[in-house]
């Protein structure tokens, strides 16, 4: 009887849990054992390139099939600093710089406005005026807090802001929770569509959300 109770319990979990949309046909990576990164080999030569964390990568594959011209850093679990470092040390090896940056992070340490506002900062530095540099901003469903972390982003000189968290409270309306979302933070299938369009947007269009001049002092910021 206590064996049959508890299987009960463990189906109905198994009911109660969102799906990882990964598990479905809509072309998504999910976390799975060894597979759980991708990095383009031409991270210092393409044009345009993309450092990003886990929702980045759910839609690497899908982003490879619709723009050859795009690299893709992207891991599951990455802070904004290891994301930045990366784009450093890029640029460091890179014989010129990319047309365009863009930076999706922050779900994973989005809890410091101060020290991720400083990190745009630094990643605008380290690039030419001549690049264009998108960040995305954060959203969660569960995680309250994320408003202030973006508010900081969209007051940093020549950074064109992409306004994820908008598209999902469009999307949520007057409910708790975004459908673009399978556990208030990862993709669902609808999500994926939705971030794919809002930044292959962004890329087509100059400006996406705020864009502040680019002033002297932020081209000569040092690391925070």
């Amino acid at each position: 009887m206590r064996r049959a109770i508890v299987a009960l319990a463990l189906l109905a979990s198994t009911w109660l849990l969102p799906s990882d949309p990964a598990d479905a046909a809509c072309g998504l990576a999910g976390k799975r054992a060894g597979k759980t990164a991708y990095r383009s080999t031409t991270m210092t030569t393409a044009p345009v390139v993309l450092y990003g964390d886990s929702i980045t990568y759910q839609v690497v594959d899908r982003l490879r099939i619709r723009h050859d011209d795009l690299a893709i850093d992207a891991w599951w679990g990455r802070s904004t600093r290891s994301g930045v470092d990366a784009l450093a040390r890029d640029r460091y090896f890179a014989r010129r710089a990319p047309r365009v940056v863009v930076m999706a992070l922050g779900t994973n340490d989005w809890q410091q406005p101060q020290a991720m506002a400083s990190l745009v900062r630094y990643t605008r530095s380290v690039l030419p005026r001549s690049t264009r540099l998108l960040w995305l901003t954060t959203y969660a469903d569960t995680r309250p807090g994320w408003e202030q972390v973006n508010r900081e982003i969209a007051l940093v000189p020549g950074v064109e802001v992409v306004d994820w968290a908008a598209r999902n409270l469009r999307a949520r309306g007057t409910a708790t929770r975004s459908p673009l979302l399978y556990d208030g933070v990862h993709l669902s299938c609808a999500g994926a569509d939705a971030w794919i369009r809002l930044v292959e947007a962004s890329l087509r269009n100059r400006v996406i959300g705020a864009l502040a001049p680019l002033s002297d002092e932020a081209a000569e910021a040092g690391y925070p």
